[in-house]
């Protein structure tokens, strides 16, 4: 059976609701964030002089983003794609976008902007370098950087508790997540075992008779791990996970699941969609080392519900290198992604080991699904893991249903074959 390798993004576990929602970057800068907000103030203003260490961290002080400030990182990223040539015409560009949804009458389109396009760029970017010494560097910037991440945190966590019967989640439930970290991972986990028996990427993984295959996740949860019954050593976490803590202090990652906290000042260890990937400590060195072991052993690499994004350069240059002598299978599920698009992102001219399958819903009814494939002319065929994929996937999300409204032409109907070891 063939060795293959799985790289899962976000896309991945749309199906279980808790992706922090498609305005989660602008939730993270603590754009309608009141509840959270609340709860982390008054966790961080009433434990900071009880820590360990407590004088090396400053006294608690909240920090506001300016409002244009959020607009111009929005507009940048949203602009990031275009052909500019030199960094003078993005910023003029960039300059007379953001000055014109400044103006009153454009406020539907500027929220749309901060919804779909909040960017860290220029923002928290700029500030994680104060968890060095806070004190001198920035003691409101410091405590802004340890709240996004604490944001981002419970953004993720608090959906999968609030779907073990809390609906809305208010401050003293925050403050709970807060306080017992343990207790809070172990509710995620119960909710992660009640996914088993939803039909899922991770499910497909679970009734698969290769057993060499390995996955690489840029997800935070444990989803992955308790659906599909791979273990650690066969599942590379690139971007952190919601049991790992990190202390400022000491630059010093704790696992909750093998120790207690210390009683240090303990942020969330998390690559957020940032340019600034913090690696400080072995436990994560040892998750790319896993990632680099994968990919050397595997002959094709799988791309499933991951974008390319120029924030994650740190994997799209891994992904050249490996396409340069191994196949490379990118599933995407927005029509307006092109090749030419993709090979940008990866700095690439040509790619002769890069497949593109455009795969998009045709219809939903309860007893079959309907799916066709759109592939690119660097495709020739439709594996078997494909088939089966789109077959066993869970669709029914309303933004799919939408999106793939139009007619195309005509496709076939997928049947349920053995996944990964056919394609």
């Amino acid at each position: 059976m063939r060795n293959i390798c799985v790289l899962f993004g976000a896309g991945a576990e749309y199906c279980f609701n808790i992706s922090g929602g498609v305005n989660f970057a602008s939730k993270v800068l603590g754009i309608g964030t009141t509840e959270m907000d609340e709860a982390i103030e008054e966790y961080f203003r009433n434990n900071v002089s009880s820590f360990a260490h407590h004088d090396w961290y400053p006294k608690y002080g909240k920090y506001s983003w300016k409002y244009e400030h959020l607009v111009e990182a929005a507009v940048r990223k949203r602009l990031m794609d275009n052909n500019y040539q030199t960094k003078k015409e993005y910023d003029d560009d960039v300059k007379e976008k953001v000055s014109d949804l400044l103006k009153p009458e454009n406020e539907v389109k500027r929220n749309k902007i901060l919804e779909e396009n909040s960017s860290y760029m220029g923002l928290i970017d700029e500030q994680f370098h104060t968890i060095i010494s806070p004190r001198v560097l920035g003691p409101q910037k410091f405590w802004n950087v340890i709240e996004c991440y604490t944001r981002a945190y419970l953004l993720i966590i608090g959906e999968m508790i609030a779907k073990e019967g809390i609906s809305e989640l208010t401050k003293e439930d925050y403050l709970k997540i807060l306080q017992n970290p343990k207790e809070s991972f172990d509710k995620a986990l119960n909710f992660c075992n009640k996914q088993k028996s939803k039909k899922s990427y991770y499910s497909i993984l679970a009734n698969e008779e290769n057993p060499n295959i390995k996955v690489i996740t840029t997800n935070y949860t444990p989803l992955c791990r308790e659906i599909s019954g791979l273990c650690d050593e066969k599942i590379a976490a690139i971007h952190g996970k919601l049991n790992w803590f990190e202390s400022p202090y000491n630059l010093q990652i704790y696992d909750i699941c093998r120790e207690q906290l210390p009683n240090e000042l303990c942020f969330p260890y998390m690559f957020i969609q940032s340019g600034i990937k913090p690696i400080v400590d072995a436990i994560q060195i040892n998750e790319y080392a896993k990632m680099l072991q994968f990919l050397r052993e595997s002959e094709r690499l799988m791309i499933v519900g991951y974008r390319l994004n120029s924030d994650d350069n740190h994997i799209n240059g891994i992904i050249r290198e490996y396409s340069n002598h191994k196949e490379v299978i990118y599933l995407d599920y927005d029509e307006t992604t092109t090749e030419e698009g993709v090979l940008r992102r990866l700095r690439m001219d040509s790619a002769t080991n890069l497949k593109m399958h455009m795969m998009y819903l045709k219809n939903i009814c309860p007893k079959r699904m309907k799916f066709q494939i759109m592939q690119s002319k660097k495709s020739t065929q439709t594996g078997g893991f494909l088939r089966n994929l789109l077959m066993i996937f869970n669709f029914s999300q309303t933004v799919f249903r939408n999106r793939y409204r139009s007619a195309f032409p005509r496709g076939r109907i997928l049947r349920r074959r053995r996944i990964f070891s056919c394609f």
